[in-house]
């Protein structure tokens, strides 16, 4: 079976059936390697019962090294990216704000409680496309009020590193 388990309990969990021939194309991870089960969160103990409506997924670009993300990385790429989040909220004059709730083992998944982030979510989606396909993002950046040097700031945090970052909802 294929299954996708969405990040947000509102989401639909997708089981789908794979052929027994396109079984022997999946990868396995190596012996003793498993998933564990691990409560996320509390609401109990959060202030006003918040609950993670975004992940921060930090990893290493390079899977095979046996080091960890150095915490210095990390925080300087969170950094970036709370700052890109602040001034793309204040200029589309958005109140918002992002909370960091807990962290959970693995590469480093960071839950957040973030307030109106749809619109960010939306640039984001559409300035990742336009570079994935190697297009200029300089007009679409003016476009969409983005103080480029900010932008920058993330992009060479996350490549100084050799870290992976994700956002998901």
């Amino acid at each position: 079976y294929d299954v996708k388990l969405p990040f947000s309990s509102s989401e639909e969990l997708i089981v789908d059936f794979k052929h027994r021939n396109k079984i022997a194309e999946i990868e396995l991870p190596k012996e003793n390697v498993f998933v564990k089960n691990i409560k996320i969160y509390a609401p109990s103990i959060l202030e006003n019962d918040l609950i993670p409506t975004h992940e921060l997924i930090v990893s290493k670009t390079n899977k095979k090294s046996k080091k960890n993300v150095l915490l210095e990385h990390m925080s300087l790429v969170c950094d970036r990216f709370s700052e890109l989040v602040f001034g793309f909220n204040k200029s589309h004059d958005i109140v918002s704000s992002l909370q960091p709730l807990n962290a959970r083992y693995g590469s480093f998944a960071i839950s957040l409680h973030a307030e109106n982030l749809t619109k960010f979510e939306e640039f984001l989606a559409k300035v990742s496309e336009l570079m994935i396909h190697k297009k200029d993002i300089t007009s679409f950046l003016e476009e969409w009020d983005i103080d480029i040097k900010v932008f920058l700031n993330l992009l060479k945090a996350i490549e100084n590193s050799s870290i992976d970052f994700e956002l998901r909802s």
